[in-house]
Order: C-alpha cells, then sequence, then structure tokens
C-alpha cells in the first residue's frame, strides 16, 4: 500500500479500536483483510466480467461487527 493507504487504515483503525475499546491488531487486521477482499473482487470482475444475477448487497453495520478473536467474558 501507498504510505499515504497506510496513515488511512492505521488512523480508521485506531478510532474504531478507541471507540468500541478492540485490539487495534484486531481491527486493523479486519481492516485489511476487508480491503484485500474487495480489491481482489473487483480484480476478478474486471477480468472475467459480472456473471449472474445481481444480489443486494447487505452490508453489515460496524456496530454488529466483533473484531476480537477471543470471545468477551459475560458479566452478569
Amino acid at each position: 500500500m501507498a504510505p499515504e493507504c497506510n496513515k488511512v487504515n492505521k488512523r480508521l483503525a485506531e478510532k474504531i479500536a478507541e471507540k468500541r475499546r478492540e485490539l487495534y491488531a484486531s481491527v486493523i487486521t479486519y481492516i485489511r483483510t476487508k480491503l484485500k477482499f474487495a480489491l481482489l473482487r473487483s480484480t476478478l470482475v474486471a477480468i472475467r466480467g459480472f456473471r449472474g444475477k445481481r444480489s443486494d448487497v447487505h452490508l453489515q453495520d460496524l456496530t454488529d461487527i466483533d473484531f476480537s478473536l477471543i470471545p468477551r467474558p459475560t458479566v452478569t
């Protein structure tokens, strides 16, 4: 990635991790993974063309995503 892209991703991950009280490493990994798959998907569509029916894409709300791989203990 270009230095500018790294800065944006790091700042975004920092803000999300702070707001959601998640680990920075988990958030930055999630952002990088989503970006890589989005780029891969767009590359494949550019090479092969779109095939099949276009389905409604359901985007998850950021508040519904749990970035940590370790489950949080439940407070009762």
